[in-house]
């Protein structure tokens, strides 16, 4: 009987572990210059100059919408920061924040022999459990060339969250 009551309460434990919400892209952190003492600050997108950002924002739909075969853009996030351009740092805030909400990394890279040269992360559900209620995967994407060039203290990076879920 106790074994039984404990298998039921394990069970009912991580139903409702999976149970847990989709990870709202605007509480993922933006990029954590004070934390990591660097030179620079988070900039509102849209005091990039409009014809930049939109660049910058088709350059990284277009790169979200090809990463992860079979599965479709349904939500984004642009960001941009002003200042030296880390992206351990996204990563680790953003992996922080994204890995309480249940997801794990599933890969990361960079294109540097492309026309445009991104780096990107992609996270999916963690465990069995999770799958079933959430098939969406998270992504982070950066342009690592600034779209500002100049002294590392001026440049401005733009990069986004994409939220993708199969496409049928």
């Amino acid at each position: 009987v106790v074994a039984f009551v404990v298998i039921v309460a394990g069970g009912i434990t991580m139903y409702r572990i999976a149970q847990r919400p989709l990870a709202p892209l605007a509480d993922i952190p933006a990029y954590p210059y004070e934390k990591y003492q660097m030179r620079g600050v988070s900039l509102p997108i849209d005091s990039v100059d409009s014809a930049v950002r939109t660049r910058a924002e088709q350059a990284l739909t277009q790169f979200a919408s090809r990463v992860e075969p079979g599965y479709v853009v349904t939500d984004s996030r642009f960001l941009a920061g002003k200042g030296g351009f880390a992206w351990d740092a996204i990563r680790s805030e953003a992996g922080g924040y994204l890995q309480r909400a249940g997801y794990s990394v599933d890969r990361a890279g960079q294109t540097p022999e492309s026309e445009i040269d991104f780096a990107y992360i992609l996270w999916r559900r963690d465990s069995k459990f999770w799958r079933p209620n959430s098939n969406d995967r998270i992504l982070a994407v950066a342009l690592q060339e600034p779209v500002t060039p100049g002294p590392s203290d001026e440049q401005v990076h733009i990069y986004g969250y994409f939220r993708l879920k199969p496409a049928h």
